[in-house]
C-alpha cells in the first residue's frame, strides 16, 4: 500500500517507523497512530478527514482511531499560527516602508546640508587671511552666511 502525502504539510517525505509501526512525516514531523503492523499503520495514515475552513471536521473517515482530533488540532494550531505570522509580517512590512521613507528624507537633508556647507566654505574663504580669521563677531559671520546663502 502506497502512503498518501502528509495531510498537514503536503510532503511526500513520509515513511513507516519500524520501531513503533506508525507513519512519520519527515518534513513537519506529524505522526500517525501506532498500528499493529506496518500495513495497519499505513492504513491509519491514509485515512483522511475533511476539514471546513472554520476548523471543524465535516466528514471523518475512521474517526474512532483518534485521527480526527489530531487533524483538527493541527489544523487549528496552524491556522492560528499562520494568522499571527501574517499579522507580524504586515507590521514589519509597514515599518520597513516607513523606515525607507524616513531614510530617503534623511538622505535629502544630508544632500542639502552638504550643499550648504560647500557654500559656507566658499563664503568664509575670503574672511580667512594666511590661516588666521579676521576678527569678526558671531553676528557678523552669521549675517555673511545668511546673505551668501540667499544670493547663491
Amino acid at each position: 500500500m502506497e502512503l498518501l502525502p502528509c495531510p498537514f504539510c503536503g510532503s511526500d517525505n513520509v515513511e513507516v517507523s519500524l520501531s513503533l509501526w506508525r507513519v512519520v512525516c519527515n518534513s513537519c514531523h506529524a505522526t500517525g497512530n501506532i498500528g499493529e503492523s506496518p500495513a495497519a499503520a499505513k492504513a491509519a495514515w491514509n485515512k483522511r478527514v475533511e476539514v471546513h475552513s472554520s476548523g471543524f471536521v465535516i466528514n471523518a473517515i475512521g474517526t474512532n482511531d483518534g485521527w480526527t482530533n489530531v487533524a483538527t488540532s493541527h489544523y487549528n494550531y496552524m491556522k492560528a499560527h499562520i494568522s499571527d505570522l501574517e499579522a507580524e509580517n504586515k507590521r514589519l512590512r509597514d515599518e520597513l516602508i516607513q523606515c525607507r521613507a524616513e531614510n530617503n528624507q534623511l538622505e535629502d537633508y544630508a544632500a542639502d546640508l552638504r550643499v550648504c556647507m560647500r557654500k559656507a566654505r566658499k563664503m568664509l574663504k575670503p574672511i580667512v587671511r594666511d590661516g588666521d580669521l579676521i576678527n569678526l563677531n558671531v553676528v557678523e559671520a552669521r549675517q555673511i552666511l545668511k546673505d551668501g546663502l540667499k544670493t547663491k
